[in-house]
């Protein structure tokens, strides 16, 4: 089976990863859909250049900011660097947060409608002559998208009101009726809530103090508009008012401390569904036994040969 290692954002994926693979010979496909992006690397919390170079990444900057990609796109992407890193003789491991990608991997396309420009153009224009309406929309039709959707994504909120309007039925229930792959093993990384807010809190201020604000700048100044999916997302959503003068700084740093963790326990909450995921909570283990617990149960997944 092929490991997907799923964990909140700040739980440590990418140091364990990065340290396994001074043990087994691993390469990894991200499971992130804001780090296919080009040119956003502090805000994403991309591992850096230098670790790419020591562990290799696979579906990282492969799309500008203003480029559309959808899960589709992202299965066919991530399963054909699966065939290729096995055919290398690695090892491939699929590990990052984003619920919906794990999903398309795990339980294949939903089979939901074509987007349908009439319904989305009406939409569009709801929430342009009423800002907010769309949210509460899904949040009546379809309450758990509702409850895991951040509310700035209105690309992802209207795809699921768009299908719900062309179908009468909501997306998520339609994606829960497929079954887990057995194709694939998934591994469930946690920590302690406590232990999961400081980290978070931490990162968030490390993102400033190496150059987030200027990584907001720079996309704004190649032409990148805010008002792109793309920079809604945490941290460059808040750097942007700080830059146009509508909050201090330090309120910024409030505001992505505060929407990360409840971005982190959305994904806890996703995540529930895999029962029979592997789980290990990295809180009550040192990081030498946190690698090693990660290695085994990766191993033990894999099942196979290597090298």
């Amino acid at each position: 089976m092929i490991p997907i290692v799923l964990g909140a954002t700040a739980v440590g994926k990418t140091g364990l990863l990065l340290a396994l693979s001074e043990r087994i010979p691993i390469e990894v496909v991200s499971l992130d859909s804001r780090q296919i992006y080009r040119h956003m690397d502090i805000g994403t919390a991309k591992p850096t250049e230098i670790e790419r170079r020591l562990l290799k990444h696979w579906m990282i900057d492969v799309r500008n900011p203003d480029e559309s990609f959808d899960a589709k796109q992202y299965r066919e992407m991530a399963m054909s660097s699966v065939e290729k890193i096995i055919s290398g003789g690695k090892i491939p491991v699929i590990a990052g947060g984003t619920g919906l990608y794990a999903e398309v991997l795990l339980k294949g396309l939903a089979s939901v409608p074509e987007s349908d420009a009439a319904v989305r153009n009406a939409l569009s224009q709801i929430e342009e002559d009423r800002p907010g309406t769309l949210r509460k929309l899904l949040r009546r039709f379809d309450y758990e998208a509702f409850c895991r959707i951040h509310e700035n994504d209105i690309k992802r909120t209207t795809r699921y009101l768009e299908v719900f309007f062309l179908t009468g039925l909501p997306l998520s229930l339609i994606q829960k009726e497929k079954e887990v792959s057995r194709d694939y093993g998934i591994i469930v990384l946690k920590r302690s809530r406590s232990e999961l807010h400081k980290r978070i809190e931490i990162r968030a201020g490390e993102m400033l103090k190496t150059g987030l604000v200027e990584e907001t700048e720079s996309l704004l100044t190649l032409g990148y508009t805010s008002d792109l999916n793309a920079l809604k997302t945490i941290g460059y959503a808040e750097v942007v008012q700080y830059i146009w003068g509508s909050i201090m700084l330090e309120r910024a740093l409030e505001l992505i401390i505060r929407n990360t963790r409840r971005y982190a326990r959305r994904q806890e909450i996703w995540f529930r569904r895999y029962q029979g995921a592997f789980g290990i909570d990295l809180s009550d283990l040192t990081e030498t036994d946190s690698v090693r617990a990660l290695e085994n149960t990766i191993l033990s997944v894999w099942g196979g040969n290597y090298g």
